[in-house]
Formats: C-alpha cells, sequence, structure tokens
C-alpha cells in the first residue's frame, strides 16, 4: 500500500512537473513571440526611417524634423524589446539560447539608437544627450546605478537616451571597442554626453550633469564658436597650454570655455574652485569683482546647486547694493526667491538725422576734434583689449589695467604671416588703449554687463544705469563661451564687446570718454544715450556709424589718432570736397563673410546722399567681390579721375595700394572707413597726415 501511495505521488510529481515544462515551454513561445514582433515592428519602423531620408534627400527637403520624429517611435520600440526581456528571460528553462539571442539582437538596436542619437546631433542640432551605461549582471552597485539613471531618464524623457551595455557581454566584437574608446575597465560605469563617471554617482551628481549638458545645448553656446569658424582643437589645446599659469578668475573662465568647446560639463564644475579660490583672494573693497565672482558661482551647473546658488545669489546681490546698482540687486534677488524679475524693455534706435540742401557747394569732413591728456579716465571693453578668446588670450585678469597688459595682436597671429601683424603698431582696441595709455591716460576695463532676453521678441538687451534694458547685444557676442547663465533668460557678459555693453559702466565709472566699436545699430544708439549724457565715444569699427549722421554727436568713428607728448589728438584731419568733384567710393558684396566691412564707405555716402541730393551723381561706386582687390579699386579711381577715394584699410595689401595711389599725387586724398583697428590704417593715417581723413559723423555743409 504505501509503495502504492508513493508510486501514484511520483507519477502526479512527474505529471505536474511535465505540465510545468510544457507551460514554461509554452509561455517562452509566445514570450519570444512578444519580443520577434516587437523587433520586428523595430526593423519595420528603421526601415521606414532610412526610405523617409533618402527620399527627403532626393526631394531636397530638410530630413531633420521627420527623423527626430523616427527617433521617438524607435527609442520607445527598444525600451519596450528591453523591458520585456528583462521581465522574461529570467523565468526562461528551456529557451536559454534563443532569450540570449534576443538579448544579442537588443544589445545592437540599443546601438543603432545610440548611433542615430550622434548622427541627429551632428547633423540636425537635435539636443539629445546620449548616455552609455555599462553594468554587470547580478552587481549591487550596477542595479543602483541603473535605478539611478532611469529616474533622471524620466525626468529628461524626450532629451535623454540611455543606452545599457552588459560590460562582460562577449558575445558582440564592438563591446570591447567601445570599452576602450570610453576607457571603461569597470561597472558602473556612465558616460553621459563626453563627461564619464567610472563609479557609483548619485542623482544629483548625474542630474546636474545632464541639466548642464541640456543648458550647453539649448543656450546654443556653440553659436559663436560656428559663426566665427574657430578652429576648436587649436584654441582648447592653447587654453589648457596657459592654465597652469593664469590666475584663479582665469583659470576658472578657461575651465569654463573648455567645457563648452569640448561639451565636457563637468569642466565648468571644476571652475567652481578656482572662482572660490579667486573669491578669498580678491581685494575686498572690489565690489564688482566681488559681485561678478558670486554671479559666476550661481551660473554653474554642479551638485549641490540649489543651496550653493542662492547663497550666491544672496552674496552678489548684497554687492550690487553696495555699488548702488539696486535694480542689478534686485534681479538677483528675484532669483532667489523663485521668482521671474520685473524687466523693463525699452529698444533704443537711431536713424541719420540730416536736413535736406539742394544748394550746399561744399562738404568738410574731419574736422571734428577732441584731445586726450594726461589723467583723464577712458573706459574700453574688455574683449579685444585685456583678453581676447577667439585669439585664446584668457590668461590674465580682465580688470588688468596696465598699458602692457593691453593686448595688440589677436586672433590674427593665427592666420596672418608674421611679418604682416605689426605687434608694435597694434590690432583693434587694445593697441589703441596702449597708446593712450603711454600717454598718461588712465585704461578702464568694463567687465561683467547684465543682459536680459526679451522674450515677445527673442532678442537680447543690455541695460543702462537705471536698469532699463535699451540695447540689443547680437548673438554673436552674447554667446561668448565665457558668458555666465543665470536663467535662460539673463545672463552676464564678462567680456564686453561693443558701446551698447558700456552705457551702466561708463555712467558709474564716471568716465570722459568710452573706447569701443560701431558695428551694430544699438551700439551707434548707445553712442547717442552716452553723448547726451556728456560722454564722448571713440568707435573703432564704425559700420553702422552712419546712422549718427545729423544728430550732432560727441562720437569719432574710425578717426586718427596723433601723439603728442602726454597728450593725443583725435580726429582732426579736414578734408573738402567739392560739389561736382568726381570721387570713388567703396562698396562690397555681402556674399562673402566679413567682406561686407569694405561697404562701410557707400553706407555712408548713400545716406549723406539722401540730404544732399547732388552728391550721389558726382560718386563712382567699385563693388568689392574678393580680398586682394584693391588694386582694381585704385585703377578705378585712376580710370574717373577721381582726387578722393573712400576705402577700407584692411590686409598688407590694401595699405600697398592705397599707399601707391597716395604718393602719385599730392592732391591724392583718402577717406578711411572701418581701418582705425588695423595696422594697414594706422600707417596710412601716419604716414600720410595731409592726405587721410575719416567718416566724420559730424560733417560741415557749406553753403
Amino acid at each position: 500500500m504505501r509503495t502504492q501511495v508513493i508510486f501514484t505521488a511520483l507519477i502526479y510529481t512527474v505529471l505536474i512537473f511535465a505540465f510545468a515544462i510544457a507551460l514554461n515551454y509554452g509561455m517562452d513561445i509566445l514570450r519570444i513571440g512578444e519580443i520577434g514582433e516587437r523587433i520586428r515592428q523595430h526593423d519595420i519602423a528603421n526601415q521606414a526611417a532610412l526610405a523617409e531620408r533618402s527620399l527627403f534627400e532626393v526631394l531636397g527637403t530638410d530630413a531633420c524634423p521627420a527623423m527626430t520624429g523616427r527617433l521617438v517611435e524607435l527609442k520607445e520600440l527598444v525600451r519596450r524589446v528591453g523591458e520585456d526581456l528583462s521581465r522574461y528571460s529570467r523565468f526562461s528553462w528551456l529557451k536559454k539560447r534563443e532569450f540570449e539571442y534576443l538579448s544579442h539582437t537588443y544589445l545592437l538596436l540599443q546601438l543603432e539608437l545610440y548611433a542615430l542619437t550622434l548622427k541627429l546631433n551632428r547633423e540636425c542640432e537635435a539636443g539629445l544627450i546620449p548616455a552609455l551605461f555599462f553594468f554587470e549582471i547580478e552587481h549591487e552597485p550596477s542595479t543602483r546605478q541603473g535605478y539611478i539613471l532611469s529616474d533622471i531618464a524620466k525626468e529628461y524623457e524626450e532629451q535623454l537616451i540611455v543606452i545599457s551595455i552588459d560590460k562582460d557581454f562577449d558575445k558582440e566584437p564592438l563591446i570591447p571597442v567601445l570599452l576602450k574608446r570610453y576607457n571603461v575597465t569597470s561597472a558602473p560605469t556612465a558616460i553621459l554626453g563626453t563627461a564619464r563617471f567610472p563609479d557609483e554617482t548619485s542623482f544629483d551628481a548625474l542630474n546636474a550633469t545632464t541639466h548642464a549638458l541640456l543648458t550647453l545645448q539649448t543656450l546654443n553656446l556653440q553659436y559663436t564658436i560656428r559663426a566665427t569658424r574657430t578652429n576648436r582643437t587649436r584654441l582648447a589645446t592653447e587654453l589648457r597650454e596657459q592654465l597652469p599659469n593664469a590666475p584663479s578668475f582665469s583659470q576658472g573662465d578657461i575651465l569654463l570655455v573648455l567645457s563648452r568647446l569640448e561639451q565636457q560639463p563637468q569642466l565648468a564644475c571644476e571652475a567652481k574652485d578656482r572662482w572660490k579660490d579667486a573669491l578669498a583672494d580678491a581685494d575686498p573693497d572690489d565690489i564688482e569683482q566681488l559681485a561678478i565672482l558670486h554671479e559666476s558661482l550661481a551660473s554653474l551647473d554642479c551638485a549641490a546647486r540649489a543651496a550653493e546658488r542662492a547663497g550666491n545669489l544672496r552674496a552678489a546681490a548684497q554687492h550690487w547694493r553696495d555699488r548702488g546698482k539696486n535694480w542689478r540687486a534686485d534681479i538677483l534677488e528675484a532669483l532667489v526667491n523663485g521668482a521671474h524679475p520685473t524687466l523693463v524693455f525699452e529698444p533704443a534706435t537711431i536713424r541719420p538725422n540730416l536736413k535736406p540742401n539742394a544748394n550746399w557747394r561744399a562738404l568738410l569732413l574731419g574736422n571734428s576734434s577732441m584731445t586726450l591728456k594726461k589723467g583723464d579716465r577712458v573706459l574700453v571693453q574688455s574683449d579685444r583689449v585685456t583678453r581676447d578668446w577667439l585669439g585664446a588670450q584668457l590668461n590674465q585678469s580682465p580688470w588688468s589695467n596696465r598699458s602692457e597688459a593691453f593686448l595688440s595682436v589677436f586672433s590674427e597671429r593665427h592666420t596672418w604671416p608674421a611679418n604682416e601683424l605689426h605687434p608694435n603698431i597694434g590690432w583693434h582696441e587694445g593697441g589703441r588703449a596702449r597708446e593712450l595709455a603711454r600717454a598718461g591716460i588712465e585704461i578702464i576695463p568694463a567687465v561683467g554687463t547684465l543682459v536680459a532676453r526679451q522674450t515677445d521678441s527673442n532678442r537680447w538687451y543690455a541695460s543702462d544705469e537705471q536698469g532699463i534694458f535699451r540695447f540689443e547685444v547680437p548673438l554673436d557676442k552674447l554667446y561668448y563661451p565665457a558668458t555666465r547663465f543665470l536663467t535662460k533668460d539673463i545672463a552676464v557678459i564678462v567680456d564686453t564687446h561693443g558701446v551698447n555693453m558700456l552705457v551702466d559702466h561708463a555712467l558709474s565709472a564716471q568716465v570722459s570718454t568710452v573706447l569701443s566699436d560701431c558695428d551694430h545699430p544699438a551700439k551707434v544708439a548707445a553712442a547717442a544715450y552716452l553723448s547726451d549724457r556728456n560722454i564722448t565715444v571713440i568707435c573703432l569699427p564704425d559700420l553702422y556709424g552712419w546712422r549718427a549722421l545729423g544728430h550732432t554727436l560727441n562720437l569719432f568713428t574710425s578717426p586718427p589718432f596723433t601723439r603728442r607728448a602726454n597728450e593725443v589728438v583725435v580726429g582732426n584731419r579736414p578734408l573738402q570736397i567739392s560739389r561736382g568733384e568726381p570721387m570713388l567710393v567703396l562698396n562690397a558684396t555681402t556674399d562673402v563673410p566679413a567682406l561686407w566691412y569694405y561697404g562701410t564707405p557707400a553706407r555712408y555716402f548713400a545716406a549723406l546722399s539722401e540730404a544732399l541730393p547732388t552728391l550721389s551723381s558726382q560718386m563712382h561706386i567699385y563693388t568689392f567681390t574678393e580680398y586682394g582687390h584693391m588694386d582694381r579699386v585704385v585703377e578705378a579711381a585712376r580710370t574717373v579721375k577721381a582726387r578722393i577715394l573712400a576705402s577700407r584699410a584692411y590686409t598688407e595689401d590694401d595699405y600697398r595700394q592705397l599707399a601707391v595711389w597716395l604718393n602719385e599725387r599730392d592732391t591724392h586724398k583718402l577717406i578711411l572707413f572701418h581701418s582705425a583697428s588695423y595696422p594697414a590704417g594706422q600707417r596710412l593715417y601716419t604716414e600720410f597726415p595731409d592726405q587721410t581723413t575719416f567718416g566724420d559723423v559730424n560733417p560741415v555743409i557749406l553753403p
């Protein structure tokens, strides 16, 4: 009887076991079928994406919007495959090989998704963040890190693409390639963008890095780098070489720039320590530097950001109050409280204001004059004076005010022959600031302008001395790689560039003169604003100087400097143009990048012609279409027997050709526009003082 019971129990056990096997086998078939169906859906979607892209290329249509939409679909399909594998493969007894095959397929689908993400970022600027997560199976730190990444992926669902890879999976030859490429030697290791985390990392650190990467994408901080066609590799190499010997403030800036050049947000977090060192060493009486250091620290996306950010914003606000800039302090305190600051925008504009005169007899240019003497105080922009990120020269403080600290050669040193650089003459605002400083004139660099975005127009503006945002800031100056973004709508531009960024600084510092540039309409409007408040503006670039005609401003555009002991005379080169006298005026095509600056003379005289209707009949226009054609310009002047030539002088060839023309006759006269920034223009002004003048915005119309 007992034997029968045992036998019966054995039969039932075998039957139950057989049923379990059969059930598991059947369930495996269903599960494999379900996963296989998802993979087939992925294959169809992938093939559709490839076909879609090919069709758009043939039709000449932008494929980026459609491809980005396909990525969302593919990401979701891959995610579901991963979830099914994770849920089902643990329960399979008899289909281990099939599930291993599906796991391998899933890995390839992920790598395919990763490649598509990189392609969309490169070709479409999609703003996606690829994340590689290398883990080990049944490894507790890997499991914890996986949960953290999953939480972050949910928070940034549309932008973060997480690819999970079993570090020890030996059936796919791509794995060792990736391990070597990203220097992965242990698990868990996470690669977010180009940031590498070779150990278990906290949610705060990974979340801060993700946020910083999104900031890099959203704020388009590569804009100016692309627009200027900067060689990123060379720039990064030179900056790294400067890093050890730079002061702490500049070390922080170099790290910030490198983080944006190389898309490595952790370098920006390293800048925090350097700026903290600078804060500890700063002069306690230098209130503006202390405030800008605190603003710099508040702009960083690093772990424990919230508490540190609030503290730094409060400290910066207090410093600005001590400085008398309550409007700036109010903005920062609003940010501390999580409120949107009250920003007032009143965009300033300026147009020519010449009165029509049909009976004019002659036109007198270059009669405007001013003298700067020892002890006078001149405010200058910091960009292209104390620092020049484009030329990889960030290794000194932007506040440096010693004449030997002013730069004289900039990014031209990377592309121009050494014998054409003329560092003894100097380029841009730095060269002229050095010249003024040697005459005993005090030079004050302006550092750290607060700018804000007007959401309705999507334009950025710098403020006046009362915190009203009036003066537009072009994007190529906003997106300097050292700009600190406090929010997506408020930023601090450390390397100031243009009169539009200097209004508040000039009025606060109570200077008599500003030296900067006027190659944007808002810069001329800012010059008018300062002139109305008894501050004279000297602009070296003067592309839009013509907008100041008829306003009787204290403004000099691309003028000559004449050194006399401890003073410098600005302007004072009178030249008379008689009515009916033939003259050649240079214009330029806008098809070649930066060639349009050669069109400055034509813009100026076109505005004058609106008031002096017969002037246009005596002007012969030559359109510059390519660099190196100044010989054709002077030949055209000879052909029309012009005594007066209005031109730009930029290159060594420009100088040579124009000097030959001036030497031909003492009666040949040259009006220079957009030339005082360059050695070519300075040499012509110096060597031909009686034959050269500038585009005076206060011409005298003689009856």
